[in-house]
């Protein structure tokens, strides 16, 4: 059984200036991307999930990086 990573990617952004943080970019990739890079390297074959609130936005950059996503509702 491999080893699972699940990366927060939601939160409201309000101290961070310049749009949501998994869509920004470092160094020519997105804090999304580095982060699940990161964990592909640590974790190999392992299943990696973005963790996010809003489904509709990260479900797109889960598609585009190949990984899962999970809402995370607030109830």
């Amino acid at each position: 059984m491999f080893p699972e990573a699940y990366i927060l990617v939601g939160g409201r952004s309000t101290r961070f200036e310049g749009g949501e943080k998994p869509f920004a970019r470092f160094e020519g990739k997105t804090l999304a991307e580095n982060a699940v890079e990161i964990a592909q390297a640590a974790l190999p074959g392992s299943n990696i999930f973005l963790v996010s609130r809003d489904e509709d936005r990260v479900v797109g950059e889960a598609c585009r990086l190949n990984v899962g996503q999970i809402s995370d509702r607030i109830v």
